[in-house]
């Protein structure tokens, strides 16, 4: 959130999404860079591809060209994109994933080789991507030059480009990579290999490393921008958009500090009782930010044992580099013997608004009994965070806007059993819910993340909620498998001592029972009246596998679908869970196949021969992987367009409905794909009433839908079109018809409220007419105040539509536009709710 004066002018610049390359048998050809910064790839001989890097989208205070130095240098908040991906077919094998787009430090490409790594390096605050090649190779790739080669160096806002050659050409050396991702820095590149992911910025965010002025990068370890401008409340996720860039921004009037735990803030104490990996403290940096400038900088720290230089004595460190504002830094604190602290002196008392810790964090490791503590009198201490989760670059931090832990916010955790939340008040609840990341190897080798789901219920004083919250699997005695997490995530299969796999993560639910009390047998977690029950699910992750050339992370838990295993040799991946059916993968007689509520696995690791990722839970679980990695879990939330919930407590067939059969539901949803690295979480919170701020969406009785043709061909495609009211789809079962009054063949399928039936994809209503623009339309009967609008098109191919903008009527002649994006279709739909508005293409 950032404070604007009116009439003040802010320039924003939309990333465009990298293309693949094209070449001929010799030569090279340019593959597509992503408009601002992404970098070009290049395909050689015909053997290699490699893509263009995504570009980021930022806001400036400058307008020019996407590359002119001054109008980079204004930029106060960049969202980082992800490096391009590379196909050779040479030895070694460098092909591989693009790194995603990071918060803090962009994320390096991921390559396939098992004997010689290559990729393109992520981004940091201070410097672009490199590069990391063959130690036999000896060429400097994605960040100068050598005796043989030349390729375009990142820097300061744009990713890395591979070397250009004349297309034709048929002598001399080739050397290709794939473009590193734009950002506050970009990423890298390397030869035949994967770019890196850039880096992102927002002014006033802890952690990020501001230049000094419009003419100078040099970095001062600062966090607000040099003019001043910045934001609260900021936010980072790495690599959440599959598409294009996007942009929104949305008027909030006034901006209220909730957490007044903040308030009064002279001293910042944070306490670690060892870790995962070792026995050790460590710190990397301790940030305090107020007005968005970090005031811990230079300040007193002191330790609750002896700091002593390396080597002589139970601590290592220097205390001074935990407040130098640099969380890149090498140097960090390391303090033995159980629980021990550190505590910054602000010198002053402030209402701060944002508190972030950074343990070391290369190696994901979690640390033990960690909690952090403000005190205005160094007496009386009061807790602020409280989190065993894997580390990070983006570290760990709590908001003068976030609720705080003394208000009490039912903030669950993993149990092994459920949790019931009772409403005290009337009104309007968020749910958060957090499904658990899949078993992982090692850190580069990782299992599948767990979804995120949310929404707002309303709730009477003394109606329960049960709360299942799904873990990260953990390792039997066999260190070559793994138990499934807890809420049904599958088990993972056993091949030699060679081969290793884990299991799939959990699913977090909630659970409505109504009036009724349920037995104890009921509130088991797989109980059928429990599994039924669930009116919310955030999905697991499926788990990694390592042996062979199979070194693979697990899939990503999913939205209204899970993603698939990969599939390294000819064979039929594992398919992650679906609206309305399990994932199909490889099950032997013995296995447990996915199913309603969990993930497919062997029934107990180490006993069946056949080795694989254990699939992720969630409304439908994703399958069992046979010599790959676990699928994800598809999520659900009653109310959501596009879900398909069962038709009562003994019956799950599936008639497309989107309430589910208790008549509770949702309202302002989100689900958001593979963003949890740990344990589930989840989180409810009272909110009161919930004003509706897009009244576009008032007093709607026809929604209209146009398009002038793809990237694929002229047809015009529309696989469904739903509109939500209090949980229910309007416009089921309703009329679809051509504005031109030309014929729509299959109109049914429009309004059949079906997205994904089974392993085949939707039907379509389409018009194959090469004279351009035509428009579906929906005639509801009467006029509403509709929650939600959603749209599908064609998106198993990935294309793109052209020209096309969502309507809304009441007289069906006056149309006001609601939804306008260019941007790849997928199953997720495009939407537009009661409570968002402002999309900026």
């Amino acid at each position: 959130y950032i404070y604007l004066e009116k009439d003040t002018t802010i320039y924003v610049y939309v990333g465009g999404k990298g293309g693949g390359s094209t070449g001929t048998t010799s030569g090279t050809a340019d593959s597509y860079t992503g408009y601002n910064g992404g970098g070009y790839g290049s395909i050689t001989f015909g053997n290699s591809t490699h893509g263009g890097g995504g570009g980021a989208t930022d806001v400036r205070l400058v307008s020019g060209a996407w590359n002119n130095t001054e109008s980079l240098n204004s930029r106060i908040m960049v969202a980082a994109g992800g490096g391009g991906s590379s196909s050779h077919s040479g030895t070694p094998n460098y092909s591989g994933t693009g790194g995603i787009g990071g918060g803090l430090v962009g994320y390096r490409g991921s390559s396939a080789s098992a004997t010689c790594y290559s990729y393109g390096d992520g981004a940091s605050q201070i410097s672009a991507g490199g590069h990391i090649t063959c130690s036999t190779d000896g060429h400097a790739y994605g960040s100068g030059s050598s005796s043989t080669v030349f390729v375009g160096e990142s820097g300061f806002g744009f990713g890395a480009n591979y070397n250009s050659y004349s297309a034709g050409s048929t002598s001399g050396s080739y050397y290709t990579d794939a473009g590193g991702g734009g950002g506050y820095y970009g990423g890298g590149a390397a030869w035949h290999a994967p770019g890196g992911g850039g880096s992102s910025f927002i002014s006033g965010y802890a952690g990020v490393n501001a230049i000094t002025s419009a003419s100078d990068r040099t970095h001062t370890n600062n966090t607000k921008h040099y003019s001043n401008k910045y934001f609260i409340k900021g936010r980072m996720e790495a690599g959440i958009n599959p598409g294009n860039g996007r942009a929104i921004i949305t008027y909030a009037s006034q901006m209220n500090k909730i957490n007044t735990d903040l308030n009064n803030v002279r001293y910042v104490k944070d306490c670690t009782n060892g870790n995962a990996l070792y026995t050790a403290n460590n710190w990397n940096e301790l940030q305090v930010i107020k007005d968005g400038v970090n005031i811990a900088t230079g300040k007193t720290v002191t330790a609750t044992s002896n700091v002593v230089p390396a080597g002589s004595g139970t601590g290592t460190g220097n205390l001074s580099t935990i407040v130098d504002g640099d969380i890149t830094s090498s140097q960090f604190v390391s303090l033995d013997g159980g629980t021990q602290c550190l505590t910054v002196d602000l010198g002053n008392a402030y209402d701060v608004d944002e508190i972030a810790v950074w343990h070391y964090w290369g190696d994901g490791r979690i640390y033990y009994d960690n909690v952090t503590y403000v005190s205005n009198d160094n007496i009386m201490w009061i807790p602020v965070m409280n989190r065993e989760q894997a580390e990070s670059s983006v570290g760990k931090r709590v908001s003068a806007w976030d609720t705080p832990l003394s208000d009490n916010e039912p903030r669950m955790t993993p149990s092994n059993s459920y949790q019931v939340f009772t409403a005290d008040k009337a009104g309007y609840y968020k749910v958060e819910l957090w499904g658990a990341q899949g078993g992982s190897y090692s850190t580069s080798i990782q299992g599948g993340k767990g979804a995120y789901t949310s929404g707002y219920i309303n709730l009477q004083v003394g109606e329960k909620l049960y709360v299942y919250v799904g873990t990260q699997p953990t390792r039997t005695s066999s260190p070559t498998s793994s138990y499934g997490g807890y809420n049904g995530g599958g088990n993972s299969g056993y091949n030699s001592a060679t081969d290793f796999s884990r299991g799939g993560g959990g699913a977090t639910d909630v659970r409505y029972f109504g009036n009724n009390t349920p037995s104890s047998s009921d509130l088991e977690w797989d109980s059928t009246l429990g599994l039924n029950s669930r009116i919310m699910v955030a999905a697991g992750g499926g788990g990694a596998v390592y042996g062979g050339s199979y070194n693979l992370n697990g899939a990503n838990g999913g939205a209204l679908i899970g993603y698939d295993g990969v599939s390294t040799y000819n064979a039929t991946a594992p398919q992650g869970g679906k609206p309305n059916t399990y994932g199909v993968g490889y099950h032997g007689q013995s296995d447990r196949i996915a199913a309603f509520g969990y993930g497919g696995g062997r029934h107990t690791p180490g006993t069946n021969t056949g080795w694989g990722g254990g699939g992720g839970s969630g409304y439908y679980g994703g399958a069992l992987g046979f010599g790959f990695p676990g699928a994800g879990g598809s999520s659900f939330i009653s109310g959501h367009a596009g879900v398909n919930a069962i038709t009562s407590a003994s019956d799950r067939t599936h008639t497309n409905n989107t309430k589910h059969y208790s008549n509770k539901y949702f309202v302002d949803t989100k689900m958001e794909i593979g963003v949890n690295s740990q344990s589930g979480i989840a989180k409810i919170k009272y909110v009161g009433t919930l004003p509706r701020t897009n009244t576009k969406l008032n007093n709607v009785r026809y929604v209209k839908d146009c398009a002038t043709g793809s990237t694929i061909n002229t047809f015009k495609n529309w696989v469904d079109v739903q509109i939500i009211k209090d949980g229910e789809n309007m416009a089921k079962g309703k009329t679809a018809y051509l504005e031109s009054g030309a014929t729509l063949d299959n109109a049914v399928a429009a309004t059949d409220g079906l997205v994904y039936p089974n392993d085949t994809g939707a039907t379509n209503a389409y018009i194959n007419d090469a004279q351009g623009n035509q428009c579906i339309v929906i005639d509801l009967g009467n006029t509403y105040n509709v929650d939600e609008i959603a749209i599908w098109h064609n998106y198993l191919d990935n294309r793109t539509f052209y020209d096309n903008v969502t309507y809304v009527s009441s007289d069906g002649t006056s149309w006001t536009p609601v939804i306008s994006k260019t941007e790849t279709e997928t199953v997720n739909g495009k939407r537009v709710t009661a409570w968002t508005e402002g999309v900026i293409n």
